[in-house]
């Protein structure tokens, strides 16, 4: 957890903070990363970084919670009417399809560092990783296949278990696609992703057909 002096920070400056990071991060990646360009980019002092943080690797665990979190947080939200009450697979499909997209524009930063964390080799980051992964899933994917297998929209022939651990290997067919547009705009010092609404929806489509193969009884 970041040190208390970085919380007593005024909120934009935090901002800047954060997203220098997940923009060096993305970049480089864990080892190359520099802590001294974060500082630079966030217009703070290199040695304030260290009243921020223990070091290195602490900052980067907190970024992986941030990214998850703040994600996670929209989908709960958004996808809430899914994980409850009498809802079809097609109704959840529609749903998801502009709540996921809302999060692509509105997270592109945090997004493409979570893209980029999968490659890290660093034990410690990666087995920090798996775990958010794992909570992510328990409190959006698997509530929503929960319910749908409870309303008898999804097949009962195979554990919930598997059922997740399918949609998210479709999931990851996406990340893979979207990823080849993620793009850096230097004159803003930030990642974004380009990808237009109407090509999301083309890439959406052809994931929940393939999802829906699979998921239906």
């Amino acid at each position: 957890m970041p040190k208390q002096t970085f919380f007593n920070l005024q909120p934009a400056k935090q901002r800047n903070v954060v997203y220098a990071a997940l923009t060096e991060f993305t970049n480089k990646g864990y080892l190359l990363g520099s802590v001294g360009d974060i500082a630079k980019s966030a217009v703070v002092s290199k040695g304030s970084m260290y009243q921020y943080f223990e070091d290195k690797k602490e900052f980067y665990m907190y970024l992986t919670d941030y990214a998850y979190s703040m994600i996670k947080t929209a989908m709960k939200t958004q996808l809430q009417n899914c994980m409850q009450g009498n809802v079809s697979l097609d109704m959840v499909t529609q749903e998801s399809k502009e709540v996921l997209w809302n999060i692509i524009e509105s997270y592109q930063a945090e997004v493409c560092f979570l893209f980029a964390s999968g490659n890290e080799q660093d034990l410690e980051i990666r087995t920090h990783i798996e775990k958010l992964n794992h909570g992510f899933c328990e409190q959006t994917i698997t509530p929503i296949l929960k319910n749908l297998i409870e309303t008898g929209s999804v097949r009962t022939d195979i554990t919930l278990e598997y059922l997740v651990r399918y949609c998210q290997a479709v999931m990851g067919m996406g990340k893979s696609e979207l990823l080849h547009t993620v793009c850096y705009q230097e004159e803003e010092n930030r990642l974004t992703i380009q990808m237009k609404h109407e090509e999301w929806n083309v890439l959406y489509d052809m994931l929940i057909k393939l999802a829906i193969s699979g998921l239906h009884s």
